[in-house]
């Protein structure tokens, strides 16, 4: 006899704990990718109490996202002059959380992200709009690393032939 009835209690405890680790281990990777890509997009604050965004709050966030705004310029330009092409998305994707992180303080700090201050109603486009560019400057810095960057490398080394 193949299986004998008298294992069938041990068969059936050992898949239950092979069905068990199967998930623990499914579930683990699950909960470490969605924390890790958490951290990737960056962490921001609390919102700032609705009474506390005025005039010269939001007027300091505007030059904060300004900032932001150049810097996300300064590193991208950074990012596509860099050599060879591979390290540009490594050098965008370890310096882009911490931005990123900044942008969602700012945004804290307004209340951009909940827009429920009218007066703030200019500056959560300019910072939604700015959020938007980081995702195609992100989008970029990776197709060149891959494709755009090596190509050009590729000419480079021709042209020096």
């Amino acid at each position: 006899m193949k299986n004998p009835p008298e294992y069938r209690p041990f068969r059936l405890a050992l898949w239950a704990l092979y069905i068990s680790a199967a998930l623990f281990i499914v579930a683990t990777l699950a909960v470490n990718g969605f924390f890790l890509a958490r951290e990737r997009m960056g962490v921001g604050g609390e919102p700032a109490a609705v009474e506390a965004v005025d005039a010269a709050a939001l007027t300091a966030c505007m030059g904060e996202l300004q900032v932001l705004h150049a810097e996300l310029n300064a590193q991208m330009n950074q990012t596509l002059g860099s050599q060879p092409a591979r390290t540009g998305r490594l050098q965008w994707e370890d310096w882009s959380p911490g931005w990123r992180t900044r942008l969602l303080a700012v945004g804290a700090r307004c209340r951009l992200e909940t827009g429920d201050v009218p007066a703030a109603k200019a500056i959560k486009e300019a910072y939604d709009r700015l959020g938007l560019l980081h995702r195609h400057y992100t989008t970029l810095a990776v197709q060149f690393s891959k494709e755009i960057g090596p190509h050009s490398e590729k000419l480079f080394k021709a042209m020096e032939s």
